[in-house]
């Protein structure tokens, strides 16, 4: 963001027209949709595999057209996602769903005549695989435009990856279904509004 502040008179320009072009092409080439994925120790003395988290560094240009895909995303997000759906979305907090847990297993460990169970999820891997269609069948049933759901149906079915090693590219593949960190929340959210899709389609 730094480069662009300062660099905007000599690369503005050239970045509004390549937003541009891809809203009135409907295509985006591979440089712009190409994302280096780099490995980030968790901890100190990272020695496994799982001790690394990768993150996604994607293309400037890409971002900017995936915020304005967002951002009017943003205009129908409360009426589609239900209320009790609290992970990034504006206004709510994830802090209520914490304390509502702690609640209702205060008195847990007491003797009672009704029997009560707790069962923990480990949800650190739920959003590694998304299928495409499945997102798409949600846009279609929400009745958005066609256009609106090539867009972003360009932005994460062409996806092209490297690895970040030892200061290195290495390797270049294509996507499969699933989203890589970066891509927007609203898609995963929309997707996580099953109860909407099943009563829209159903």
């Amino acid at each position: 963001m730094e480069f662009y502040t300062s660099s905007w008179e000599l690369v503005g320009n050239d970045l509004i027209a390549a937003v541009k072009e891809f809203f009135t092409s409907g295509k985006m080439i591979r440089q712009v949709n190409t994302t280096a994925i780099s490995l980030i120790p968790q901890i100190t003395s990272a020695e496994k595999l799982e001790d690394y988290r990768p993150i996604s560094c994607c293309n400037t240009i890409f971002k900017v057209i995936s915020c304005i895909l967002a951002k009017r995303l943003k205009f129908f997000i409360d009426d589609v996602v239900q209320i009790n759906q609290i992970g990034f979305i504006h206004g709510r907090l994830l802090c209520e769903d914490v304390l509502l847990a702690s609640e209702l297993v205060v008195d847990f460990n007491k003797d009672g005549e009704t029997r009560r169970g707790c069962i923990q999820i480990d949800l650190a891997k739920a959003y590694d695989n998304l299928y495409w269609r499945y997102l798409l069948n949600i846009l279609r049933a929400l009745e958005l435009p066609d256009r609106f759901i090539r867009w972003i149906n360009e932005c994460f079915s062409t996806v092209w990856y490297s690895i970040a090693l030892n200061g290195k590219l290495v390797g270049f593949f294509s996507s499969k279904e699933g989203f890589e960190a970066g891509r927007s929340d609203f898609f995963f959210i929309v997707c996580d509004s099953d109860g909407y899709f099943c009563k829209t389609v159903g």
